[in-house]
């Protein structure tokens, strides 16, 4: 749900009503490949900064370039993952072997996997 909150303009000394956009609660993600969009959560077992992959329940997933990342609720980066962290995940399944992940959400430590 997008809202629009009115926010104000000091113009001239006249405070001019302005409407503002705030962001949507959910990001809408639109799939524009021919690969599927999958998503997954987990523990980091292991992490390659330097192939951009992380092992997570036997598996291998590769970082996008332009993976998004959000730890503590806020942005992040790929390098500051870390092994233990739990995360949800979205990715595309490009092939039987790659697994490649748009997008990664810290899930915080005191909430159990089982509860999400």
């Amino acid at each position: 749900m997008v809202r629009t909150i009115l926010g104000c303009l000091l113009l001239l000394g006249l405070m001019v009503p302005v409407p503002r956009l705030e962001a949507a609660d959910e990001t809408v993600v639109r799939n524009e490949t021919p690969w599927p969009l999958t998503t997954g959560m987990g523990v980091i077992r292991e992490l390659d900064f330097g192939t951009s992959t992380f092992l997570l329940g036997g598996m291998t997933y590769v970082a996008a370039i332009d993976v998004q990342v959000e730890i503590g609720g806020g942005p992040g980066a790929f390098t500051m993952l870390q092994p233990g962290m739990q995360i949800a995940f979205e990715y595309l399944q490009v092939s039987d072997e790659e697994r490649r992940v748009t997008r990664i959400r810290q899930i915080p430590p005191q909430v159990q996997l089982d509860d999400v």
